[in-house]
């Protein structure tokens, strides 16, 4: 590379190169030298053109340097690194949030987690840290909640949702909302990352109290429909093994074939609410289906439907965790062509038919809460007025020989 040439300038310290702009073109390129505290510096000042620098201005620069008001080119690339370094390290609430994903990658809500932190919390919180945000922010955000929209339904090319009519969030959903903010915060003082702020979330009372169940026509209307649907078999499949079993709607997506034990009746939930693991019994309509998808997965080469014969899951998927994710399409679609309340839950709901079904032959709460997988007897309450139903019909009629006639005061 030639040597390049130093061109004076009427200002002392200040000369300029000759060099080729981005547009090809000649161009010169300022510099300027000074001496701070004994030590002598030079510098760039600037393009003519692109920086729109001349001799005066370099000057002006160069003079503001001596008199340090303004730092050098090489103390103010440390600075900026520094403040990168600083910011990338500050605590705020995305940095939470990225150190929480990472360590925590097998939590089975994951991907909703992900969901709720984009929409919700990241747009009001993400360049926070803890102590910036004051009581009344988190007051005013939980308000907010309150007045969101779900984000269901399909956007236009403005990013508009095409369905302005879009649900309120429930409660249960703005709680979960809540609930994660509250668990990074946590995180973040267990992790010692930052201290306990000065607010606290609080979740909203919610009643859980809700059952959802299907009348004998609706349910036989289900269960045609289920068997003979053609466009999505896999999500058919998942939901009559809801149906059967009333395991929650991942239980059943990420079963896997190793654990399940068709000649001893048995399937192997791992991935239970809780952390605990159990075993529940195959019933006649879980064995239907798993029978079908076992064929299916033992099929020569080629004739099988997607790649189940080569998974190690009963629905299995092209995703990330090797298995079906979700089903919710194919359950808004099922909903609206058997007419069923718009509150029907589908996998969800059929889990809570499953259970009342339960209550309804008079089995105990104990019995419903271990096939459910319920941390404790109390969240099997709710069913507890249809045990109670089938017992007083069953004082009723224990009695109804013994009844007064109205007429005539005597029992027949």
């Amino acid at each position: 590379m030639p040597k390049q040439v130093r061109n004076k300038t009427d200002y002392p310290g200040v000369w300029y190169i000759d060099g080729t702009g981005l547009d090809g073109k000649p161009e010169r390129v300022y510099h300027i030298g000074y001496r701070v505290e004994g030590k002598w510096i030079e510098e760039k000042a600037g393009w003519a053109r692109r920086d729109g620098m001349t001799p005066a201005r370099a000057s002006s620069i160069r003079n503001k340097k001596i008199e340090k008001k303004e730092p050098t080119n090489k103390a103010r690339r440390e600075a900026e690194v520094a403040e990168k370094i600083a910011e990338k390290e500050r605590p705020t609430l995305s940095r939470l949030w990225t150190l929480y994903d990472e360590t925590h990658t097998t939590r089975k809500d994951r991907k909703s987690d992900s969901s709720r932190w984009a929409l919700y919390i990241e747009p009001t919180f993400g360049k926070m840290t803890p102590d910036e945000i004051a009581p009344l922010d988190v007051d005013r955000w939980c308000r907010g909640l309150a007045k969101e929209k779900t984000n269901r339904g399909q956007k236009d090319e403005k990013g508009k949702f095409k369905n302005p009519d879009r649900p309120l969030l429930s409660k249960g959903t703005q709680s979960r909302i809540l609930e994660l903010l509250r668990r990074l915060v946590r995180f973040g003082v267990d992790r010692e990352i930052i201290v306990a702020p000065r607010w606290k979330v609080h979740l909203p009372k919610i009643d859980n109290e809700k059952t959802e169940r299907l009348n004998p026509r609706q349910t036989t209307a289900l269960l045609e429909a289920l068997r003979a649907e053609a466009l999505d078999r896999n999500a058919a499949d998942a939901l009559l093994i809801a149906w059967g079993s009333g395991l929650r709607k991942m239980e059943i997506l990420s079963l896997s074939w190793e654990n399940v034990d068709m000649a001893s009746g048995w399937l192997r939930i791992t991935n239970r609410k809780g952390g605990k693991s159990a075993n529940i019994p195959i019933t006649p309509m879980v064995r239907e289906v798993l029978a079908r998808r076992a064929l299916l997965k033992d099929t020569p080469e080629g004739t099988a439907e997607e790649n189940v014969k080569k998974s190690l899951y009963v629905f299995p998927a092209d995703s990330e965790s090797g298995h079906r994710e979700d089903i919710s399409r194919f359950q808004r679609r099922l909903r609206t062509a058997l007419k069923l309340p718009a509150d029907f839950r589908m996998a969800h709901g059929l889990r809570h038919d499953y259970a009342s079904r339960l209550a309804e032959r008079g089995e105990s709460l104990l019995v419903i809460a271990e096939l459910l997988g319920h941390e404790n007897v109390n969240m099997s309450k709710r069913y507890a007025h249809l045990s109670n139903d089938r017992l007083k019909a069953a004082a009723d009629g224990a009695t109804e020989a013994g009844s007064l006639n109205t007429e005539t005061g005597t029992g027949e």
